[in-house]
């Protein structure tokens, strides 16, 4: 069998190969997790004194053994992830990806991505995090979304760049449509520029939706001219009330934007968009040039009976330009 690999480095420092076949079939290797040794190594909070003990299995790290938290610590905290892309010899690394995110402790506590990896820590780890030894106990974090990510293979210059360009972005059209609480009478206005879409009119909510919501989102790679698609990822995000209400969270200024106050439950009304925007550049650092993408958000509403409250369809794709 055929294998191909790219090596990614991540700050903490974990150092992985990345390799699939060409059966498109893809495992991480785990070759190194360590405290990183800086100058203020001893200043740490945390601490494993006997060293970062782990085994990848498919898609899976598998935590164990122990870890010292030296004193409390307290919120807000923020945990900064930077990538680098080397070559299989190591001989040469460029930086990939540079990620804040903000106010941890609200994942910490809310339990929504990481449950299975924090749930399998004793003593229990929420914030403030108390000083302690505490034991990895069946700790898993899953990779599998990334692994969706065709990160190998690709060369990164200087002197391009890659703008996304919206084609076309829709209620989607289903047996639900007609019963779907959230509707756009005039349809989506909206424009794409400099990797950040802008929502402009208004749209209309028909009765009071209730907590809680998840999102689910399904995203497919299709071919420039539209002629195949294949699904490419789905997944699942809980309880996107905890996001609604979250003023200084990750989608603050976009819910924030809108007018009047949108929060859950989310009341009956016509609701405006007011300098609304997403910024899409995070994911230019992801190779998706060379295709066309379709991805359908659904909300489902899980208040007494499942039901499913809206869709929206969108289709885009990424190119190169040159840097102005």
């Amino acid at each position: 069998m055929l294998r191909c690999a790219a090596y990614v480095v991540i700050g903490l420092v974990f150092l992985f190969i990345k390799p699939y076949s060409c059966a498109r079939v893809r495992e991480y290797v785990g070759e190194k997790v360590a405290t990183c040794a800086t100058p203020n190594t001893d200043k740490y909070l945390l601490e494993s004194p006997g060293g970062w003990n782990f085994s990848v299995d498919g898609h899976k790290f598998h935590f164990k053994g122990s870890f010292v938290v030296k004193e409390t610590i307290q919120d807000p905290l923020e945990l900064i992830l930077a990538a680098n892309r080397c070559s299989l010899d190591m001989k040469n690394c460029e930086p990939f990806n540079k990620l804040t995110l903000n106010r941890i402790c609200h994942h910490i506590n809310g339990r929504e991505y990481l449950a299975t990896f924090l749930d399998g820590i004793q003593p229990s780890f929420r914030c403030p995090i108390k000083p302690g030894v505490y034991e990895f106990k069946n700790s898993t974090m899953g990779l599998s979304f990334i692994s969706n990510l065709p990160i190998e293979g690709y060369r990164w210059t200087a002197s391009r760049i890659k703008e996304f360009l919206g084609e076309k972005v829709a209620t989607c059209v289903t047996p639900n449509t007609k019963d779907y609480l959230l509707e756009f009478p005039t349809g989506w206005n909206y424009s794409i520029g400099s990797n950040k879409v802008h929502f402009y009119g208004s749209f209309v909510i028909k009765e009071t939706i209730q907590a809680p919501i998840d999102l689910i989102i399904a995203s497919n790679r299709c071919t420039l001219d539209m002629k195949t698609c294949e699904p490419f990822n789905k997944f699942t995000l809980p309880r996107i009330c905890t996001y609604v209400n979250d003023e200084n969270g990750v989608f603050a200024s976009f819910f924030n934007s809108l007018e009047p106050n949108f929060h859950c439950p989310l009341k009956p009304g016509v609701y405006e968009f007011k300098n609304s925007t997403i910024d899409l550049r995070f994911f230019t650092n992801f190779p998706l040039e060379g295709y066309r993408w379709t991805a359908s958000l659904k909300l489902i509403s899980k208040d007494k009976l499942k039901k499913e409250i809206f869709c929206l369809y969108a289709q885009v794709y990424v190119r190169w330009i040159r840097k102005s």
